[in-house]
């Protein structure tokens, strides 16, 4: 099955206007990729779910949707948030190899309390064969970025991504690697 990527595109557009829909709206680019995806964090709870789209001009789409539920490390006023949850991965790759996988998710996020403008995040999520199905054998993506507050309701950021994956003709490869730079807006 060939994903059309202006058709997700246009999707996840749809999805992340209406605020009924998603808290937050994250769009990040670099020389040949480019990411979009929603979260949205129920009212009084630690849960979230999200959505998203990596498009690779030459390696093909990534789509992915994620549970994750995040709590501040030692108390209430801890500078360090952890979370964990799963995600769900489909790679539609443009040499016709798909597959998907069901892949562990980890975060830590550091917000210095002398500058509260400022976060630093790191994201890693992976599945191994056992929880791999068609083509793909693993999945690693890893994920840090650097958050700065421009606004109330919106940030720029800077970060770098490694997505890499194993095939079951043998093959690894690398979906997506380096830096790229982005903004995140709050609905």
């Amino acid at each position: 099955m060939r994903l059309n990527h202006n058709t997700l595109l246009f999707t996840f557009l749809i999805l992340c206007s209406t605020g009924s829909l998603a808290d937050t709206v994250n769009f990040n680019l670099k020389n040949r990729a480019f990411f979009v995806g929603y979260t949205h964090l129920p009212v009084k709870s630690n849960a979230s779910f999200s959505g998203s789209l990596l498009h690779h001009t030459d390696n093909g789409d990534l789509v992915s949707g994620r549970f994750h539920i995040e709590q501040n490390l030692y108390d209430v006023n801890s500078d360090f948030t952890a979370g964990i949850g799963v995600r769900a991965v489909y790679v539609d790759a443009t040499k016709q190899i798909e597959g998907g996988a069901l892949a562990l998710s980890g975060s830590l996020k550091y917000a210095p309390p002398q500058n509260s403008k400022i976060s630093i995040s790191t994201v890693i999520d992976y599945a191994p064969g056992v929880v791999s199905f068609m083509d793909l054998e693993d999945f690693l993506e890893a994920r840090l970025t650097i958050n700065y507050q421009l606004i109330d309701h919106a940030s720029a950021y800077i970060g770098a991504r490694s997505v890499k994956m194993d095939f079951n003709q043998g093959k690894t490869a690398t979906f997506d690697s380096g830096v790229f730079v982005g903004i995140s807006v709050d609905l």
